[in-house]
């Protein structure tokens, strides 16, 4: 049996190897056919470059990210809005937010591509061309996209010509041709030489179509889980213009952080200016009635022990005046809270004191800049979205949980200052009369101007802070573009068959 089931086998490689022999001119053809195929493939198939860069990511903090900042912030109440522990990836989905790619889109009028030729065999160019391509006055709500072929006549003139909308018109660089759709102006460019009778076409695309194709060919990915950096990859078959788009992605997000970084110092400088004028013209009123009262009564100073008992009662009048506008606060935050619909990031004016409500208040805050960040990317619909308004929510019931027992700790602190004050007050009251108007004055201008002079501080430092603002995250390594193409697969082992053959 076994012997009949070998000799099978033998006659069956045998039969095939007959087969072979007698039509090997087909198995030659067409080895010969698809070496063609493959060889015409990786000739005239569009080369596509990658173009690579680095960078490092730091978790963007308010306003402006320096320490006098960000203390000033926590002491006015514009607290860290992040619970200390970087969200990186916050910063990676702004990387790859479609608006983003819309900045870089329009910055660079990448849905106006320009190449060498006119239909098969035509390439992308950048720098190479002798004009730069544009469109402006657009009508229509979403644009259809068309190729036009451009061919250049003269020293200063070129035909514009399209099948699609059945066109031909003679133009000088400079001047705009106005088109069904918008106007399209070429610009002469005086570092590269005219050729009559070169051909190039433009095809335009519209900008939601451009931010799809770039999105579509670019990437962004952590380089290693222990450290904040990303490689950034984009493939585009140009590779100058594709280091040139890689690069302003870059610096157009350091630029969109940095913008955001002095929107929030400019917010905390209003806040100061405003409260500076207010105390301004407080200590002004202060100091007025002060003067008139010292002329009229020829007071010219007190003693020791009248200035100490000013002091001991502005430190216990500004405690109390402290624990008031933090109530006043927190009833604000409650009926803020109360309103689901409200979902901006709360600022306070003077700093939360109480570390478990500021903490709960930070997380708060945190979740909603995570919420605005992510929805450039995702609709309100997406599963990310929802898991944080649920988030979101079970917070904002916690916060209203704690104002109930905060509200309490400051009604009882306010309860004690005001017993304290009272005390100093009463030991004001058993001052002579002139002396005791005097002392009042006197107070209310020593704490008018340690307020005054405590913003005029913080004004300055926000201000400083402000103009040297430089961005959190910094680039590692510039776009680079790969030497040799990596799409389509290289050809260089078929050639060199063929070049032997």
């Amino acid at each position: 049996m076994n012997a009949v089931t070998r000799s099978d086998r033998n006659s069956g490689i045998a039969g095939l190897l007959r087969n072979i022999k007698s039509h090997w001119y087909l198995f030659i053809l067409g080895l010969v056919v698809f070496l063609s195929l493959a060889y015409a493939y990786t000739s005239f198939a569009t080369k596509e470059y990658m173009i690579e860069s680095t960078m490092l990511l730091q978790d963007q903090q308010p306003p402006v990210g320096t320490s006098a900042m960000n203390n000033f912030a926590s002491e006015i109440g514009m607290f860290s809005l992040t619970d200390g522990k970087s969200n990186i990836k916050n910063e990676e989905v702004i990387l790859k937010s479609r608006f983003l790619m819309k900045q870089v889109v329009q910055d660079l009028d990448l849905n106006v591509i320009v190449f060498s030729g006119y239909g098969f065999g035509s390439h992308e160019i950048f720098r190479e061309a002798p004009f730069q391509a544009g469109i402006r006055n657009i009508a229509v709500d979403s644009l259809y996209q068309r190729t036009y072929r451009v061919e250049i006549t003269g020293n200063n003139t070129w035909r514009l010509s399209s099948e699609e909308e059945e066109l031909t018109k003679d133009v000088r660089f400079g001047s705009a041709v106005k088109l069904p759709q918008y106007e399209l102006l070429l610009e002469r460019k005086k570092d590269v030489p005219l050729v009559p009778g070169t051909v190039y076409s433009l095809e335009i695309i519209s900008d939601e179509d451009a931010v799809g194709r770039l999105a579509s060919s670019y990437n962004v990915q952590f380089s290693d889980k222990s450290v904040t950096t990303v490689d950034m990859s984009l493939i585009y078959p140009h590779p100058e213009k594709g280091e040139v788009i890689l690069q302003h992605i870059m610096d157009k997000y350091l630029e969109n952080n940095i913008k955001e970084k002095v929107r929030m110092a400019d917010s905390m400088l209003v806040f100061i200016n405003n409260r500076l004028n207010v105390v301004a013209g407080e200590l002004s009123e202060v100091e007025e009635k002060l003067e008139d009262y010292r002329s009229s009564n020829r007071i010219t100073d007190i003693s020791e022990q009248s200035r100490v008992l000013i002091d001991n009662a502005s430190n216990y009048y500004n405690k109390l005046q402290e624990a008031q506008t933090q109530l006043s606060i927190i009833n604000q935050l409650e009926g803020y809270l109360g309103e689901p619909d409200n979902k901006s990031v709360i600022p306070s004016s003077l700093s939360i004191q109480n570390a478990s409500f500021a903490a709960s208040l930070a997380q708060y805050n945190s979740l909603l800049l995570e919420r605005e960040k992510k929805s450039l990317s995702y609709t309100d619909a997406n599963p990310v979205i929802r898991n944080l308004d649920q988030q979101i929510q079970g917070v904002r019931s916690n916060l209203l949980q704690n104002i109930t027992s905060y509200k309490k700790e400051l009604q009882l602190s306010t309860r004690e200052l005001g017993s304290e004050n009272a005390a100093f007050n009463s030991k004001i009251q058993q001052v002579p009369g002139k002396e005791r108007v005097f002392l009042d004055y006197a107070r209310q201008q020593n704490l008018k101007q340690q307020l005054y002079m405590y913003l005029l501080q913080r004004w300055e430092e926000a201000a400083i802070a402000k103009n040297s603002n430089m961005p959190g995250s910094r680039i590692i390594d510039n776009a680079k573009s790969t030497s040799w193409p990596v799409k389509p697969p290289s050809g260089s082992f078929i050639s060199w068959h063929l070049s032997w053959a």
